[in-house]
């Protein structure tokens, strides 16, 4: 699937091969290596840490840690890839600092960010960052082999969809599991009970050119309001950071300021999810998308007021839509009353690239009407059917 375009029929060929973002992108082969290159260093990191501890370890505090020392790394080299000098090199922070902890050195590398929308990338996080980082760890040359790892995929650019894929591992090989022959039950089982297995950039990108393209015209609608996009199971954020850069990067969308693009994400995109770290990303990587776009079109985001920075906590949110009661209402309203525009099919079992199953890409259009429902398989039409078209 790596490598392949999805494009729309009756479209533009141009426009439909044309990325969402500036980003290039990766074969999957270099985002593997660069994966596994990270998890040694995550093993490495996390044993030389519970040899320093005395008594007793809590080994999860100290996993979910030396994740976090590793993501603050992923997203300090993020920021500095797509603009020099944004953020300050992380050897440097920890170098002139008295960051100790994780939370202090996430703070760390806040303040020295050159612009507040970016310092608030840093400042979002979750549990585990009181844990003190020994200095063994801390003075380790983590730091580089992180870059060195990234220059796997990618010698200039981190694309954002690499997040997820680092979460994903996370989560498959969690590192309180190594410290054990085959790890507790939990560990072992947790990205499959969770269906952590996140769709790649093609598809998403097939999906939201599909469903938004149509309903933007130069970047917001004609009525000058933006579309209310949800994903209910939105994991690190792929489909609503596509969203996102779709918005921000459409015709006369350029013209807006780093206010009016921080408003557009905060009135726009709503997500759920039952995985807290997942959330995070997302809240992370839209801000880090909207800043993004305002380094690309040359703004200044030196000066935007840091009381207008959206938390987005109420945006994206930890909890289990379709599981629920409305979850089930929403399924029996789509049946009842929406029209299938398209199904995509996959004749290859092997669409994602660490997992075997069967999909299909369902498009509706709210209403039930006449329509002729396009079945493509892989982007290409096989047959159409005229009669009314029903899920």
């Amino acid at each position: 699937m790596q490598g392949q375009t999805l494009q729309p029929a009756n479209r533009d060929p141009e426009e439909a091969l044309m990325p969402l973002n500036h980003e290039p992108t990766v074969p999957y082969e270099q985002v593997a290596r660069c994966l596994k290159y990270i998890q040694s260093w995550r093993e490495h990191l996390a044993h030389a840490w519970v040899g320093y501890a005395s008594g007793v370890p809590d080994t999860r505090a100290i996993g979910n840690a030396v994740d976090e020392l590793i993501s603050v790394a992923l997203l300090e080299e993020k920021a500095r890839r797509t603009s020099p000098g944004s953020v300050s090199p992380l050897r440097g922070v920890i170098a002139s600092s008295t960051a100790r902890s994780v939370q202090d050195l996430w703070a760390a590398v806040g303040q020295s960010a050159s612009s507040p929308i970016l310092a608030a990338v840093f400042q979002t996080g979750d549990a585990d960052k009181q844990v003190p980082v020994p200095d063994n760890v801390l003075n380790s040359p983590w730091v580089e082999r992180i870059g060195e790892a990234l220059n796997l995929m990618s010698p200039t650019e981190v694309p954002s969809a690499f997040f997820g894929d680092f979460h994903q591992l996370c989560l498959a090989r969690p590192l309180e599991a190594s410290f054990f022959h085959f790890g507790t039950l939990e560990t072992q089982h947790r990205r499959h009970d969770w269906g952590a297995h996140y769709t790649p950039t093609p598809i998403v990108e097939y999906l939201v050119r599909r469903t938004l393209g149509p309903q933007i015209d130069g970047g917001v609608p004609a009525n000058g309001f933006p579309p209310r996009i949800l994903d209910p199971s939105c994991g690190c954020g792929a489909f609503l950071i596509a969203a996102t850069q779709m918005l921000l990067r459409r015709g006369t969308a350029t013209n807006l300021s780093a206010r009016e693009r921080l408003e557009v994400i905060a009135g726009a995109i709503v997500g759920t999810d039952i995985d807290e770290r997942a959330v995070w990303w997302t809240r992370r990587l839209l801000l880090l998308a909207v800043w993004a776009s305002c380094v690309e079109d040359g703004l200044d985001v030196r000066a935007v007021p840091e009381e207008i920075l959206p938390t987005l906590d109420r945006n994206i949110v930890c909890l289990d839509f379709l599981r629920s009661k409305s979850g089930r209402r929403l399924r029996e309203l789509l049946a009842e009353s929406a029209t299938v525009e398209e199904i995509v099919e996959f004749p290859d079992a092997q669409v994602y690239p660490d997992a075997k199953v069967q999909i299909a890409l369902l498009c509706l259009s709210k209403g039930k009407k006449e329509f002729r429902t396009r079945v493509e398989t892989c982007g290409h039409v096989i047959r159409r059917s005229d009669r009314e078209s029903s899920p």
